[in-house]
């Protein structure tokens, strides 16, 4: 894992920076049957900093559509392997 990219099961730190731009890469189960998400972004590792460290200032409305697609996508994960988002819809397929 690089500096542009962050592993986490924190659900709102990952509409947070989805709400900054930041791009999920994909969503899996750890090995303690969470779900994790793999998050990229430029600025992805000042950004979990800022959030870790407070306050943070954001879209309300925006993360709340984020946080609600990131559910959807726990979700579905509970039915299947690996969630890899499709970069040409916005909107993700399931593998198995």
């Amino acid at each position: 894992m690089t500096e542009t990219q962050v592993l986490t099961s924190d659900v709102y730190l990952v509409a947070y920076l989805l709400t900054q731009q930041c791009k999920l890469a994909k969503v899996m189960k750890n090995e303690r049957r969470r779900v994790a998400f793999l998050v990229e972004g430029e600025r992805v590792a000042e950004l979990r900093h800022a959030y870790r460290q407070g306050p943070v200032y954001l879209n309300v409305k925006f993360f709340r559509v984020q946080l609600l697609t990131i559910r959807r996508l726990m979700d579905g994960k509970q039915r299947s392997e690996e969630y890899v988002p499709d970069t040409g819809s916005g909107v993700g397929t399931a593998q198995a």
